[in-house]
């Protein structure tokens, strides 16, 4: 069974961003189609899973 959120229609992912007391980010995206969450820290390479 599937949820549909009729208001996320046009919208292809979510994000999040995190910051922790240091001042660093997190990025978390996943697309609203399922599947894994990537993730992304400015700076420090590619995303990961």
């Amino acid at each position: 069974m599937t949820k549909v959120i009729t208001e996320a229609e046009p919208y292809q992912r979510v994000l999040a961003e995190l910051q922790n007391d240091a001042g660093q980010f997190l990025t978390l995206t996943r697309s609203l189609d399922g599947g894994n969450i990537d993730w992304r820290q400015p700076g420090n390479g590619p995303s990961g899973r």
